[in-house]
């Protein structure tokens, strides 16, 4: 006869659900650890991303329309809005306040892979900061660490967005 065949091995213990404090606890110390040499990297090739493609004024946009949707009235994160990167997605990167802003974010679409321990909330302002100084204005201190929106129903309620709309650009 055969020997028996070896007892299956024991399942691994299913892994704890991480609670959004802890996803956030621990997003954030990932980034802290890498950061730091991937932002000087990045002002970098921001740099050289504005001054190749005369972006400045969009990516100044960009960074100010992500942050335009902060809500006073709203205590919890992400509900309350502000920097946290949801202008990249869909609905918000739809609504009329934001026309020609996909335009900007497909110029960034090459950091993300590049940069992977920056959020795109930070990118964005990083974007933002650096058109400032791009255009003759002071070099802006960055700090990142932001957090990104991470779901479609994490971006702004249209409603936030109507009162942006009457400084929309021209673009069609």
């Amino acid at each position: 006869h055969p020997p028996p065949p070896p007892p299956p091995k024991p399942k691994p213990p299913p892994k704890p659900v991480e609670t959004d404090e802890q996803r956030a606890a621990r997003l954030k110390k990932e980034r802290t650890e890498q950061q730091p040499g991937q932002l000087r990297e990045l002002r970098e090739a921001m740099r050289e991303l504005l001054r190749d493609e005369h972006c400045a004024p969009i990516m100044l946009r960009l960074a100010s329309q992500d942050a335009a949707t902060f809500r006073k009235d709203e205590s919890e994160w992400p509900a309350c809005g502000g920097v946290n990167g949801s202008v990249r997605m869909v609905p918000e990167i739809d609504y009329p306040c934001n026309k020609g802003l996909a335009m900007a974010i497909s110029l960034l679409d090459p950091f993300f892979e590049k940069f992977s321990h920056v959020s795109a909330a930070d990118m964005f302002q990083m974007a933002g900061a650096v058109a400032v100084e791009h255009c003759g204005g002071p070099k802006i201190l960055f700090r990142g660490g932001r957090l990104d929106a991470s779901d479609p129903e994490e971006c702004a309620p249209a409603a936030v967005c109507e009162g942006l709309a009457r400084g929309n650009p021209p673009f069609e």
